[in-house]
């Protein structure tokens, strides 16, 4: 028999009850993968996201706990499914438990004590009111919880999420840091198993050498160093001979400030520079991060880098673009971030639910907290690593004087420019059809194609009317005042000239059949 769940009064629903009531009611199917968290809202209310959290290890607890934000994504990748199960029915004893701890925690561990106690006096009022008596249900009760939070205090890191599946790895609690209500933080922040997230290569999605001897590094997550390190190390490894660099952290959710130096610190000199200074309010001191004096294989100081972020990037991630444009690094493309500035941890408040509460904060810059990263060269998200590609080209291309360097860049820049316009159109390749000497020419769907002697087929990209362009060389077409292209001329990246006629035609036979049909 189906349980009956007690509701409120339908004009009482807070917009993130309403909105959780389809994960309620199909909670059997879905609350092993899906916790509920309330982050930055939308009109107002908040949205509710799939869990996703930031790794710390005990030894590195200080530095790594500064920044995690939770943003949608995939929820445990690749750990084998375990049995679903109802989340707990909380008493009325339960409840006032989670929001006595939950209430200390805002008003003993937030960075801004007077927002704490705010915080914490809004807890207490709503809980004294009734507020919370009628959510049972630890799901429902987090997100309550995690808009009251941010109802108090708008900080986009504050929120309360149901994990009754975390990690038993992650259980072990802190050995460092202060306890409140005789808890301490979580010994990591991601409630996934070390095996899902090396499964989810650390994070690390693509490496790739772009047109032009461009680097290309796609990154979703920074995770701690003392599990991503072999895996960072490669990467940057394999970027090592590019001659720019585009790091691609849109989207990226944050995680660890000590990859974010790291990453960093092969763009800098060998000489250590001060990053940041931050506060941190649990043993009320200052902490300066500065880069690393050694770092494993080629620095890449003075080689051009490129950032690319957009309105999901949070945490760590801004993080990185803030650095880079405050030590003049790179530039940034792409859109404000997320406006995540505040670090701090997951601490249990009981019944399997768990908050995290910002402890921390930059204190020698601007920061970014609330107003997120201003890129230095707006573009949309989808827009925003063509705008880099074409900027680092033609950077590159000013900066040579090597003449076959130059011409490689230039022949990228090209493509890379002819990308970004709109199409010229297709309705007329038929003209371009033919055979001419070893090479054919063929339409299909929209897209003109040649094809050499062995048979293989290479897609063209327009360049003008007449010009097309392969990535390892340039066709130009000449009609000679005739309806179908009489000669084409082929140059290659190289310089290679070559002139070739339609077959068993001249340049200046007649005009083709007005029907279009191609005579061979």
């Amino acid at each position: 028999m189906r349980r009956k769940c007690s509701r409120r009064p339908r004009a009482s629903f807070h917009p993130a009850r309403a909105a959780v009531r389809p994960i309620v009611r199909h909670r059997r199917r879905f609350v092993e993968n899906l916790g509920a968290c309330a982050c930055r809202p939308i009109n107002g209310a908040p949205r509710i996201m799939p869990r996703r959290f930031f790794l710390m290890s005990r030894q590195s607890f200080l530095l790594t706990l500064l920044l995690a934000v939770a943003v949608p994504a995939a929820a445990q990748v690749g750990a084998p499914a375990a049995p679903t199960a109802l989340p707990a029915q909380l008493s009325a004893a339960d409840i006032r438990s989670v929001v006595d701890n939950l209430s200390a925690a805002a008003e003993q561990r937030y960075v801004d004590p007077a927002a704490g106690k705010r915080m914490a006096g809004a807890l207490r009022s709503k809980a004294a009111a009734g507020a919370y008596d009628r959510l049972t249900d630890p799901v429902e009760l987090a997100v309550r919880l995690s808009a009251d939070l941010y109802a108090a205090v708008p900080d986009v890191h504050l929120r309360v999420a149901y994990e009754p599946n975390r990690s038993a790895e992650t259980l072990r609690q802190g050995t460092t840091g202060r306890q409140v209500g005789g808890a301490q933080p979580f010994a990591r922040i991601d409630p996934r198993s070390a095996n899902a997230i090396a499964r989810s290569n650390f994070g690390f999605e693509t490496v790739q050498r772009l047109d032009g001897n461009i680097g290309y590094l796609k990154l979703n997550q920074f995770v701690i160093p003392d599990m991503s390190e072999p895996t960072a190390r490669a990467a940057l490894a394999f970027l090592s001979s590019s001659d720019a660099i585009i790091i691609d952290l849109r989207g990226n959710i944050g995680g660890s400030p000590e990859l974010v130096r790291y990453i960093l610190s092969h763009f800098t000199a060998p000489a250590p520079v001060a990053l940041m200074t931050r506060y941190i309010r649990d043993d009320d001191r200052t902490e300066t991060m500065m880069t690393l004096g050694e770092v494993p294989g080629k620095r890449r100081h003075g080689t051009p880098l490129h950032v690319l972020i957009d309105r999901n990037s949070a945490s760590s991630a801004e993080m990185f673009a803030y650095l880079v444009q405050q030590k003049r690094l790179g530039t940034v493309y792409g859109e404000i971030s997320r406006g995540a500035g505040q670090g701090g941890n997951m601490i249990p408040v009981g019944h399997g639910l768990s908050a995290f509460i910002p402890f921390t904060r930059i204190v020698d810059g601007p920061g970014w907290e609330g107003t997120g990263i201003r890129p230095d060269v707006a573009a949309s998200s989808a827009d925003a690593l063509g705008a880099a590609h074409r900027a680092a080209l033609r950077q590159l291309v000013a900066a040579t004087s090597n003449a076959e360097i130059r011409r490689e860049r230039e022949w990228a820049l090209e493509m890379a420019e002819a990308a970004a316009q709109p199409p010229i159109g297709s309705a007329d390749l038929a003209r371009f059809e033919g055979q001419f000497a070893s090479r054919a020419f063929k339409a299909r769907q929209g897209t003109l194609y040649v094809i050499g002697a062995s048979g293989r087929e290479d897609a063209l990209v327009r360049i003008s009317d007449t010009v097309f362009r392969s990535t390892g060389g340039r066709y130009s077409f000449d009609f000679a005042g005739q309806q179908l292209a009489a000669k084409v001329v082929f140059e290659s990246i190289g310089g290679t000239r070559s002139e070739t006629v339609r077959q068993n035609e001249r340049a200046t036979a007649p005009a083709a059949p007005s029907s279009g049909s191609i005579r061979i």
